[in-house]
């Protein structure tokens, strides 16, 4: 049975022949996850690293101009997502959090450009890993943080709070909009 086999058969209750794994070693697993890259075009700002993963960073398609082999060994603590947040980690390995949050005002939202989910070269390292590693297993696709977070990211959580009880509508267009203009797209783009 292959991996997409059973992890199908789990889902659906049809007994598969032993609990599907997830591991990071493809042979091991039932699963192949895929992560997405920046757009080719996008760098942080001066001073913040990539927010990710240094081996994502290692393997991927994706370059950083300030890159430098001492920053990839001690790590990048201040980071910039695609959005504009800033996030701080305490030490390289951890994920850390977001400090900096690029909208002041929820107003604000709807003259902010989201990146473009579309982009080919988001997918394309783990499409040609997928043809390799992935066969026959089945596809766990990342579509980064979920809609809340992401929320919380932009604004902050005192200030989404705040949307949340005094503007509830301005909430949910700034929801709608990254369902329509980000999560849509990636999830398009994974399906393919």
């Amino acid at each position: 049975m292959t991996g997409k086999e059973r992890v199908l058969r789990a889902i659906e209750h049809r007994g598969p022949d032993r609990v599907p794994l997830l591991s990071p070693v493809p042979a091991l697993s039932d699963f192949f996850y895929i992560a997405q890259y920046p757009a080719s075009d996008w760098q942080p700002k001066p001073g913040y690293g990539p927010n990710l993963h240094r081996i994502l960073y290692l393997i991927g398609n994706w370059k950083w101009n300030a890159f430098t082999p001492e920053k990839l060994f001690k790590g990048w603590l201040l980071r910039e997502d695609e959005f504009g947040c800033i996030w701080e980690a305490p030490e390289p390995e951890n994920v850390g959090e977001v400090n900096g949050h690029p909208l002041s005002d929820i107003s604000q939202f709807a003259s902010m450009e989201l990146p473009d989910p579309h982009r080919p070269e988001r997918f394309e390292t783990f499409g040609k890993l997928t043809k390799i590693l992935g066969k026959d297993k089945f596809i766990l696709g990342d579509i980064g943080n979920g809609l809340g977070e992401r929320t919380r990211f932009l604004r902050g959580f005192e200030g989404i709070m705040e949307d949340y009880a005094l503007r509830p509508d301005a909430v949910g267009e700034m929801m709608d909009r990254l369902i329509d203009e980000w999560y849509l797209g990636l999830v398009e783009e994974l399906a393919d």
